[in-house]
């Protein structure tokens, strides 16, 4: 996706919106200026969740690093959630020992450095965590509705995310938080939006392989179809 500078602006962002639902992973920020990013899960590139992190910044900041302060936003906020989630488990000499483990430990400071799914997944994962103890003696809405929400989303961005899938189950499982039902399947639902175009994609893909097939076998089958 490449942005030029001497084109006016409106119709750069006009350029920009629709390159973000088919372009390959790396984004042209300038000319001769390339910014990679990770594998998205669809194999066909239409993956709009992971497009959408690392293409949605630049329409604020038309920068290679506009990306990238996304991802540090995320794991500020991240660590927000995580310190005020636990600040009532933890005394305080055990918040500043999460404070260092989170900002120091080796994964963070060398993964971090750069554009990987998986970076993305650290907000994720402390919503999931404070949403699980809001609900730890009755189910709520919002909480619900964020959990939610949540793993669609990071199940769209990244395929680990399937580790807090199968942790939500076991927590409901063993009744240490409650679901509240209306506020999952609509949380679940609308995180489900970008899920769209890509299900559209791959089943025209699928149906234009199986005419492929269809007609090498038998063409007269084909021209039928």
């Amino acid at each position: 996706m490449a942005i030029d500078d001497e084109r006016p602006f409106a119709q750069t962002l006009r350029w920009t919106a629709a390159a973000l639902t088919i372009a390959p992973p790396e984004v042209h920020v300038r000319r001769e200026q390339t910014l990679p990013i990770g594998v998205t899960l669809c194999r066909s590139r239409n993956a709009a969740a992971p497009m959408l992190l690392v293409g949605l910044p630049l329409f604020l900041w038309r920068d290679h690093r506009a990306a990238s302060a996304l991802v540090l936003l995320f794991h500020v906020l991240a660590y927000g959630i995580l310190d005020g989630s636990l600040k009532r488990i933890l005394s305080s000499a055990e918040r500043v020992l999460l404070a260092l483990l989170y900002w120091l430990n080796p994964w963070q400071l060398y993964f971090a450095a750069f554009l990987w799914n998986p970076n993305y997944l650290y907000l994720f994962g402390a919503v999931h965590l404070w949403s699980a103890l809001a609900q730890r003696e009755r189910a709520r809405f919002w909480p619900s509705l964020l959990h939610a929400a949540g793993l669609v989303l990071a199940f769209q961005i990244h395929a680990s995310c399937v580790l807090l899938a199968a942790a939500s189950v076991l927590l409901a499982l063993r009744r240490y938080f409650r679901v509240h039902w209306t506020g999952a399947l609509l949380g679940g639902s609308i995180a489900a939006i970008p899920l769209v175009r890509c299900s559209s994609y791959v089943a025209c893909t699928t149906r234009c392989r199986v005419s492929a097939a269809v007609s090498l076998r038998a063409p007269s089958v084909y021209f039928l179809i």
